[in-house]
């Protein structure tokens, strides 16, 4: 199981890879859809299950 900290730290890392993707200006806009919907997507469920694990043990961010 991984620590406390470390599922903070990967938590913290997809929330700002999920803005920077959002907020690239160099990467087009046919390409960025076509990452979103599937990177993001994954990123997302990863994210929430992150965000879930802290709830369940009671550590904020």
């Amino acid at each position: 199981m991984p620590t406390k900290e470390e599922v903070k730290k990967a938590y913290r890392n997809i929330k700002l890879l999920l803005k920077a993707v959002e907020e690239d200006k160099s990467i087009p806009e046919w390409r960025k859809r076509s990452l979103t919907d599937k990177l993001l997507d994954r990123l997302l469920e990863i994210q929430k299950w992150l965000g879930d694990y802290l709830d369940e043990t009671d550590c904020d961010i």
